[in-house]
């Protein structure tokens, strides 16, 4: 579904990084899915045995092509002005109808990788 680790530049710049995913059902038939009326998120946290609601941050994916399966994350310096580092995180989505107050209808674990800044020159 998703590659295993998101690479940032500390507080890189310009403000905004796209990260852009393609959901397929891995699982069953490996062909793309349409999320229309999905919601799907990436959560960061220190630990991942932390609870989602002490996580570095939370971001909702914007649907870019649902049908096509397509979805971004749009992270601004807000998200890449932790330490360099890897934390661990996790994509959640909820499907049919389900809401962010029920359990994430699946997860998938990931790393977000925060490189040092490069010096000016």
């Amino acid at each position: 579904m998703a590659q295993s680790s998101i690479t940032v530049r500390e507080l890189s710049r310009p403000t905004i990084t796209q990260i852009m995913y393609q959901f397929r059902d891995e699982r069953y038939t490996g062909t793309v899915a349409n999320i229309t009326g999905w919601t799907i998120e990436l959560v960061v946290k220190r630990d991942i045995a932390d609870d989602d609601d002490e996580a570095l941050f939370t971001l909702a994916a914007i649907l870019t092509t649902p049908a096509s399966g397509v979805y971004t994350f749009a992270l601004t310096e807000e998200h890449t002005a932790l330490s360099p580092g890897s934390y661990p995180a996790e994509i959640h989505w909820w499907i049919n109808g389900a809401t962010l107050t029920d359990p994430p209808t699946d997860a998938v674990a990931i790393s977000f990788d925060v490189e040092p800044a490069i010096a000016p020159r």
